[in-house]
């Protein structure tokens, strides 16, 4: 990839990062031919690269993996499998995964920027535009508007494994070389989650001209080729050729919300007025057909051409989203690189080192309490992460412009996306499954259950979206920020105080504020005395309401265990 890290792009450029320094570099005074041998680049690819009025300097590297690093990422991958699960297949590439089309592509092209404060342009003229952008930019000139990004999911028990090929830029002649690849995999059992970051194989020094301020300058770039054909699975010594251990901050700061960003141009839903659920011409409410491609998929039982309208979205064969969605209540307990390292230590020779705990060390991933003053117009359906995902995703949901001179991240995103397809939470008072819910009177919101649908308001979005950038802002450890933020549920906490459990993920709405078709559930004998209708609710899959049909059998056998619900699962 180009090495694009800058203050404007934040902690993302340390985000799901591994093995990209390693191996042998071009010295800084190399010329191109000079001093310098062609080296053996692996086959199968066409190494030409486009670089238009750009030029070589010297030439391409391999990337080499020394003995530590191998046997550091062995280690990992043992952890993980034993964590998260074994990854399902032995070998796969990104060309089996779903093409991520962009689209209103203009001033597309390719530029070199350096990697410090100089590749903030100066112009954003020149800067492409598109609609679906991604959001992970690597390259200021096309700010995420390159083409021919892939996604898939592969499910196997529990687990669910998600792995993202991502193009950055248009150097590579080649399709199946890639800018960046990432793979994630969670247990829904158990929370567990394990990163893991795509490896270069390929290094090239590139430079050339670019505008500045005072006319062209010359810069340098470094382009990272990964190799997107017959990726070996991260289970076991061949695999780290093409997985490294995320590493400076980790994927945690991002992700700290929960395993999965479900962005709406990941997810392919263009827009937020498109929800789970849909009434049908009997007023009852079913899951949508969902098709993407050639696929589709009616979980409602209906066949193709029913009634039932399109939804748009990324969906894999079994007829699930290619994202698996986010949803209230679940377990989350991502893997921190040191921790797991650590516990391998008994098969480690030397121990981790002081530089290597640095190094593999995460930030705490944590969520927003969903009783923080203002936030519940935001909490009452998504969780928030603390770290990078506080500063930039509550932001980016909204198509008003942040103030200030610089222009920062959202500014770009938004310039990037059409006024039609920027996501507009006032679409949601406009679906029937929406409405339905808050009449109900959901706090922030609602209306008492008199069936006027109320207005969001500018002001409360605005509240809402300063209040998590306050917790953000608090020092870690300090007792604003413990009022902020809350450790996520794993297995052991819920068991540990199911109640509190509970609390979290249904009270906000059934405080007893939101109308008399809303029960009150908030203290143990309240969650006793509905145990039964709770139960059902929480077990069917079409029922609308959240989590609806979406809690694991592990959850539920707590609840159980726990003498508040009696939640007994089939198997049982």
């Amino acid at each position: 990839m180009l090495v694009v890290c800058s203050s404007l792009l934040g902690a993302g450029c340390e985000g799901c990062r591994g093995g990209e320094d390693e191996g042998p570099r071009l010295s800084e005074s190399a010329e191109a031919g000079e001093g310098t041998q062609p080296v053996e680049l692996p086959e199968g690819y066409d190494w030409e690269l486009k670089l238009g009025e750009h030029r070589h300097d010297g030439e391409p590297t391999l990337v080499e993996i020394d003995a530590r690093e191998q046997e550091l990422t062995e280690a990992y991958f043992e952890y993980c499998n034993e964590a998260v699960g074994e990854f399902p297949v032995d070998e796969f590439s990104c060309e089996d995964a779903q093409l991520m089309p962009v689209t209103g592509l203009e001033n597309h092209g390719d530029s070199l920027v350096r990697g410090d404060a100089g590749s903030v342009p100066h112009s954003l003229d020149g800067i492409a535009s598109c609609d679906r952008p991604s959001l992970i930019y690597r390259d200021m000139h096309n700010i995420g508007c390159s083409e021919g990004s892939r996604i898939k999911r592969i499910s196997k028990g529990d687990a669910d494994w998600v792995y993202v090929c991502r193009k950055a830029n248009e150097f590579f002649s080649d399709e199946h070389l890639y800018s960046e690849i990432g793979l994630i995999g969670h247990n829904r059992e158990t929370g567990a989650t394990c990163f893991y970051a795509g490896r270069a194989a390929v290094k090239f020094k590139v430079e050339g001209e670019q505008p500045g301020k005072d006319g062209p300058v010359t810069v340098k770039g470094e382009l990272s080729a990964l190799l997107g054909k017959g990726m070996h699975a991260p289970n076991d010594a061949a695999g780290v050729r093409n997985w490294a251990i995320p590493d400076y901050g980790g994927c945690a700061r991002c992700h700290s919300h929960g395993p999965w960003l479900n962005f709406p141009f990941v997810d392919g839903k263009n827009d937020y007025s498109e929800l789970k659920y849909v009434f049908d011409d009997e007023e009852e409410m079913h899951m949508p057909e969902q098709r993407y491609g050639e696929r589709q998929c009616s979980k409602s039982g209906g066949e193709a051409g029913s009634s039932l309208p399109e939804a748009p979205g990324y969906h894999e064969d079994d007829c699930e989203p290619v994202v698996p969605e986010r949803h209230p209540g679940m377990l989350y307990a991502p893997v921190n690189p040191a921790s797991a390292l650590a516990s391998q230590a008994s098969g480690l020779e030397p121990k981790l080192s002081d530089d290597e705990k640095k190094r593999y060390e995460w930030p705490e991933a944590r969520r927003l309490k969903p009783e923080v003053k203002d936030a519940g117009v935001c909490t009452t359906c998504h969780h928030i992460g603390n770290e990078t995902y506080s500063e930039r995703y509550p932001r980016a949901l909204f198509s008003s412009e942040p103030s200030g001179a610089e222009p920062n991240r959202v500014w770009l995103y938004q310039r990037n996306t059409t006024e039609s397809l920027r996501s507009s939470h006032r679409s949601k008072v406009e679906t029937l499954t929406w409405a339905s819910m808050i009449t109900y009177g959901i706090p922030g919101y609602g209306t008492g259950g008199n069936g006027e649908l109320p207005k969001l308001d500018d002001a409360q979005i605005e509240a809402a979206v300063m209040a998590i950038e306050g917790c953000k802002r608090a020092e870690r450890g300090s007792e604003d920020w413990e009022k902020c933020w809350a450790n996520h549920w794993t297995g052991e906490s819920l068991a540990a105080d199911p109640l509190q459990y509970l609390q979290d993920t249904c009270s906000y709405c059934h405080s007893g504020e939101a109308g008399p078709k809303v029960p009150k559930l908030v203290t143990e004998a309240e969650f006793k005395a509905s145990a039964s209708d709770i139960c059902s609710r929480l077990k069917d899959e079409r029922a609308p309401h959240p989590p609806g049909g979406q809690l694991s059998r592990s959850i539920l056998d707590i609840l159980d265990q726990s003498e508040l619900l009696s939640c007994k699962t089939e198997s049982q």
